[in-house]
């Protein structure tokens, strides 16, 4: 059954100045999105992997309801989003701890619209920064923790809320890369005792084959979904300690780069042949990746 679904999803931005791209009078028109179509089930971990600036984040905030489309819709169990629900919580790159509370009270921060009996929202915010893997940490406040700690504890706060879907973006990007792998693994055993649908952003090819379900390669900007794959791998299989050497994960990554290799070459108009800037051979490299060598 499908959980989210997106329909012709286009959004484009209007701003002061005199670029070329769209230009109107004094004002400029970027397209960011042109024309999302994705349909993510049930249960579903999907991750939406693309290039720098490709739309990803817009995307994720209109499911979200924090934006609006310039055309087309989002639509959750059926229905047509028209805003913020309390069956979305977002998780964002940025941890957006409040400093003077605790981590329990940031947790609890996110129930105190829901939950009017102070009791209560303290045994929930407690429940999930214990399943976030921070029991005994509910004293301290954010400047007392590490990176890694303070992403838990937005993912507790997200999850404290019960929500149906967790959207995220990026949130791993500002930690560490051993820290990452470690929020990851806990991350998608959390999605498996959960069974919460989690719309993923990242830019990393082995974050996606590592946590997602199926991934969506996102063309450069004007953002679309260039070809879906499904990982051949369960959640219990990603979870091995041998994983990422496993036949399945090497060649599922190696299309996976297939497919997005192309994508990042347009997003910083280098040359398609050499993949750089500026190529060794001084192939003149013209917007959108083409250059001398006919591509």
């Amino acid at each position: 059954m499908s959980k989210i679904e997106a329909v012709d999803v286009t959004k484009s931005f209007t701003s002061r100045g005199t670029g070329k791209t769209g230009s109107n009078g004094n004002h400029t028109e970027t397209q960011a999105l042109g024309g999302v179509n994705l349909t993510i089930s049930t249960g579903e971990f999907h991750v939406i992997l693309g290039p720098s600036g490709c739309g990803k984040s817009t995307f994720l905030d209109i499911v979200a309801g924090l934006s609006t489309p310039t055309s087309g819709e989002i639509r959750i169990d059926g229905k047509p989003v028209i805003g913020p629900g309390t069956d979305r919580a977002v998780v964002f790159q940025q941890y957006a701890l409040l400093p003077w509370r605790t981590a329990l009270g940031n947790v609890e921060f996110g129930l105190e619209n829901i939950e009017s009996d102070k009791k209560e929202r303290v045994r929930i915010a407690t429940n999930f920064l214990s399943l976030v893997g921070l029991s005994g940490f509910q004293d301290h406040y954010p400047h007392e923790l590490s990176g890694g700690m303070k992403q838990r504890v937005a993912i507790a706060r997200a999850l404290a809320l019960h929500p149906d879907i967790l959207l995220m973006d990026e949130p791993f990007a500002a930690v560490d890369a051993q820290t990452r792998e470690i929020l990851q693994r806990d991350l998608l055993r959390i999605a498996i005792e959960t069974q919460k649908t989690v719309l993923f952003i990242t830019h990393s090819i082995d974050e996606a084959v590592f946590l997602a379900d199926r991934v969506s390669v996102m063309t450069a900007r004007p953002g679309r979904i260039k070809q879906t794959v499904e990982v051949p791998l369960t959640r219990a299989e990603r979870l091995d300690e041998d994983v990422k050497v496993s036949d399945a994960y090497v060649k599922t990554r190696h299309y996976l780069w297939t497919l997005l290799k192309e994508e990042v070459i347009r997003s910083q108009d280098v040359c398609g042949k050499c993949s750089v800037e500026t190529c060794t051979f001084g192939h003149r490299v013209t917007a959108g990746g083409a250059d001398d060598h006919g591509n």
